[in-house]
């Protein structure tokens, strides 16, 4: 048992202590001097402790539960050398160490209109707002994944009423009527027209969005012109499909 016990304090000490106290071979041992040496209660330990104390300072991003036990632990030590820090002035040590982020929390526990505060309160209460905090952003975190996941849904169901609405102020170029394309005219569907002349006029509606054909002699030959707004046109022979 003293052997495992041996082993357990080895392992938490830093190779520079552990090479110091070396010598020690039983756990009951190590612990003794491991007290003489850093909680002798003469004052380079009192000054080491207070400076680590008075100087403590919680980051951004730290775990609340982390830090109140590292502030505690030096409480702690300095009690083990009669060091005596009051209750209130644990508690106001505590708050003064929070971040810039919990500056409303702190002023909300010293302007709160209490005449003193205790450590444990300040403890509690942070350990409350930090639970609050943490299932609020689980919370938000589920909506947003929530309304992400919605808004797919949604552009998917309703990708052809969008394509619908795109078109709304253009003229088929096949009944000449308002409101839609020629490659969504209901009538040129009807006389169900050459399947190459639909794939190469679907093929270039996609890649753009206004489609125009207009019809030029070249010589004795009359040519299509397929101008769909972008940089190249695309012609082509009428007898091509006939």
């Amino acid at each position: 048992m003293d052997e495992k016990a041996l082993t357990a304090i080895q392992l938490y000490l830093a190779d520079e202590v552990l090479d110091e106290f070396s010598s020690e071979k039983t756990g009951s041992s190590l612990w003794q001097r491991l007290q003489d040496h850093y909680l002798k209660k003469s004052l380079a330990n009192r000054l080491i402790l207070k400076q680590c104390l008075f100087l403590l300072r919680m980051h951004e991003g730290t775990s609340i539960k982390s830090y109140i036990v590292e502030f505690s632990s030096i409480i702690n030590d300095l009690d083990k050398i009669e060091v005596k820090i009051d209750d209130e002035d644990q508690a106001l040590l505590l708050l003064c160490s929070l971040p810039s982020s919990e500056k409303r929390f702190r002023e909300a526990i010293i302007y709160g209109g209490k005449s003193t505060v205790k450590v444990n309160e300040v403890k509690e209460h942070l350990l409350n707002k930090d639970k609050t905090d943490t299932q609020l952003m689980g919370q938000s975190q589920s909506d947003d994944f929530g309304q992400v996941h919605f808004s797919r849904e949604k552009n998917g169901n309703e990708g052809s009423s969008t394509g619908n609405l795109r078109h709304k102020s253009l003229k088929c170029n096949y009944c000449h009527k308002m409101g839609h394309i020629r490659a969504d005219c209901w009538l040129r569907k009807k006389k169900q027209p050459d399947a190459n002349v639909t794939e190469l006029i679907g093929e270039d509606e996609e890649q753009c969005d206004i489609l125009s054909v207009t019809n030029k002699s070249v010589g004795n030959k009359d040519r299509w012109i397929i101008d769909s707004g972008c940089s190249q046109h695309i012609s082509f022979n009428l007898k091509m499909f006939s």
